[in-house]
């Protein structure tokens, strides 16, 4: 309802979407509508959306691979990618649910696993190691320990992301070993077992910085894992049935 000010008829603002063709508007009452296709107008602000989106999670990851989680900040975030902070929360509701997508954007490629499809890999174990000591392993394994940490402070967003993503890491590596031989009723636990000391040597190292220590102890769980696998191959030697008879001449 309008009202009047100082001989003057104010009436609040108010937009309609119809259909006329050009955006029209009346001063006197107040009232502006929006005359073209408001379906058009609304998709084409979801794409610009959706195409930020990703880009938001790419700017979030490569700054935590870099500063960890602890100094992210959706208003800083939104400020670095160029966006309004209010665009930032169209996106992520919270700072918990922008740090979950982070988690599977990233944590998806912490301690990633080779190829274990492929059988062309002699030394599967070793390649693990050797790639998550690298620069850019060592980031993607020191942003997976701190979230860990996180994970276990009620943040459930978050720990569904670890969860899932230690989930998936271990299935893969129990279907690798399970391919060298292990018995199906031991995979699960051999990959738990890996998976947990490559974990904690990695977190070992990034915070001593003794890589003597580490490579000597990854050595020996090398060793301790390749006993095993032979003795697996010796087990399905051991089972596989005898060929035909060699027939006297």
């Amino acid at each position: 309802m309008a009202r009047r000010s100082r001989g003057r008829c104010i009436a609040p603002e108010v937009t309609l979407p119809i259909g006329i063709g050009r955006c029209q508007g009346c001063p006197a009452i107040g009232i502006r509508w929006y005359t073209g296709d408001m379906t058009d107008h609304i998709d084409g602000r979801r794409r610009r959306f959706e195409h930020r989106r990703g880009e938001i999670v790419a700017a979030a990851t490569a700054h935590v691979l870099e500063h960890g989680v602890g100094s992210l900040s959706l208003r800083t975030l939104a400020r670095s990618v160029g966006i309004s902070h209010a665009t930032l929360l169209h996106h992520f509701s919270n700072r918990e649910a922008l740090v979950a997508e982070v988690v599977d954007a990233a944590i998806a490629r912490a301690l990633s696993l080779p190829d274990l499809e492929a059988d062309n890999r002699p030394d599967p174990l070793r390649d693990i190691w050797e790639r998550a000591r690298t620069p850019h392993g060592r980031q993607h394994v020191r942003l997976f320990v701190e979230l860990t940490g996180i994970s276990m402070y009620s943040e459930t967003a978050v720990r569904a992301a670890v969860a899932r993503s230690m989930g998936e890491r271990a299935q893969a590596l129990a279907a690798g070993v399970a391919r060298a031989g292990c018995p199906a009723d031991e995979a699960a636990a051999m990959s738990a077992w890996v998976l947990s000391a490559l974990r904690g040597l990695m977190a070992e190292l990034l915070v001593t910085g003794d890589e003597e220590h580490a490579d000597a102890a990854f050595e020996d769980l090398h060793r301790t894992v390749m006993d095993r696998a032979a003795g697996w191959t010796a087990q399905a030697r051991h089972e596989r049935p005898a060929g035909p008879p060699i027939p006297r001449t």
